[in-house]
C-alpha cells in the first residue's frame, strides 16, 4: 500500500522515510524467511510496479525499530504525529502488532479518537444492517 497506492502515500508526510522503514522491514523478513515463496513473489511484484520501491531495494536500507514518530496527513483533520510502535509477542514473534498512540491533549490523540469514534460508528451502522 506504502508503494502503490496514492492516499496511502498521501498520509505520510515525510513518505521517503516510510518507504525506507517498510524496505527495510521486508528485508528483515525476507533474510529471516529466506524459503519464502510469496515473500519472493511480494518483492518482485513491487518491484515492477514501482521504480521507487525498486531503488530503495537497491540500496538495501534496513532500519529496525521499535518505536518511532510519524507525523501523518489527513484529508480532513490535517497533519499530526503518533507513536508508531511494532510489538512482537514471546509467545509469536512472528507475528506483529503495529500501534499508534499519541499523548493525551495533543493534536495526534484528539485525531485518534476521532478516528476511532468515527470507525466504531461504521462499524455499528454495518452491524445493524
Amino acid at each position: 500500500m506504502v508503494f502503490l497506492d496514492d492516499a496511502v502515500r498521501g498520509l505520510y508526510v515525510n513518505w521517503r522515510r516510510k518507504a525506507q522503514a517498510v524496505v527495510g522491514n521486508l528485508r528483515i523478513s525476507c533474510a529471516r524467511h529466506p524459503e519464502d515463496e510469496s515473500l519472493a513473489r511480494l518483492v518482485g511484484s513491487l518491484t515492477i510496479r514501482s521504480t521507487e520501491f525498486a531503488a530503495l531495494w537497491q540500496d538495501h536500507p534496513i532500519e529496525p525499530c521499535a518505536a518511532k514518530d510519524v507525523e501523518l496527513r489527513h484529508p480532513e483533520l490535517g497533519t499530526f504525529t503518533v507513536l508508531q510502535q511494532s510489538l512482537r509477542s514471546g509467545a509469536s514473534p512472528e507475528q506483529v502488532l503495529v500501534v499508534h498512540t499519541a499523548p493525551q491533549g495533543s493534536a495526534g490523540a484528539d485525531a485518534l479518537a476521532l478516528i476511532t469514534h468515527v470507525q466504531a460508528d461504521t462499524n455499528n451502522a454495518t452491524t445493524q444492517l
